[in-house]
């Protein structure tokens, strides 16, 4: 089982100046149309936040933060809520400054017919023979997870793999939570096309982020 869970980008900045987006100022430079901003939902326009929710993502702004949610993890959701994000920062007046933007998404991993993974399978996949930890977590109450970084084009890609157990917290791994942010720092002086070329590649990191994932399913049941 492999399905992607959530999705959403963030820019930090100087200072967004929420009160300055407006819903005049979303629709004035394209970003939503006039029934689209009068069918949103949650729709806050006040000095210190601008947010709001349609059918497909939800909008969220305050003095540094940016972020644009997909409301689930379809396809269409997901392409919105990347167009939205980088169609805010290109559109952004020009004393906002971004210093940096990231490209979060969230993928559930799972056995067949939902079955558990058991505690051998997991310990082979995320701890190296010989490793001084296997000692200490031998026995079936053992759960295993991961942290990995590396560069991957403009971005600096963090994984956190998370093993997903019962209510209790306590029972057998039923599920495997990949966590990714892919991370960019703008490195020239026009930071805001800098960061609207990033968030541009959002599918490379879609499609790394499936292949990873799928490559720990195949990686489980090869085992």
């Amino acid at each position: 089982m492999l399905a992607p869970k959530s999705a959403n980008v963030v820019v930090r900045a100087n200072d967004f100046r929420p009160a300055r987006l407006d819903a005049l100022w979303l629709a004035s430079n394209g970003l939503f149309s006039p029934a689209e901003l009068a069918e949103a939902e949650n729709k806050i326009f006040a000095p210190v936040v601008a947010a709001l929710r349609t059918d497909l993502i939800s909008l969220f702004v305050t003095d540094d933060r940016l972020q644009v949610t997909a409301r689930d993890a379809s396809e269409p959701a997901v392409d919105r809520a990347m167009a939205i994000g980088s169609a805010l920062v290109k559109a952004l007046p020009q004393d906002v400054n971004p210093t940096s933007a990231g490209i979060n998404s969230v993928w559930e991993c799972g056995m067949e017919g939902g079955e558990a993974f058991s505690p051998d399978i997991l310990r082979s996949l995320f701890l190296p023979e010989g490793s001084p930890l296997v000692a200490h977590f031998p026995d079936a109450s053992s759960a295993f997870g991961s942290y990995v970084e590396r560069e991957f084009g403009v971005f600096r890609v963090h994984l956190t793999i998370k093993p997903q157990q019962d209510t209790d917290g306590d029972g057998p791994t039923t599920a495997l939570q990949c966590q990714f942010n892919f991370h960019h720092v703008p490195g020239s002086e026009n930071a805001r096309a800098d960061v609207v070329e990033a968030l541009a590649g959002w599918r490379g990191t879609w499609e790394f982020s499936e292949e990873v994932a799928r490559s720990l399913v195949e990686g489980a049941h090869g085992r």
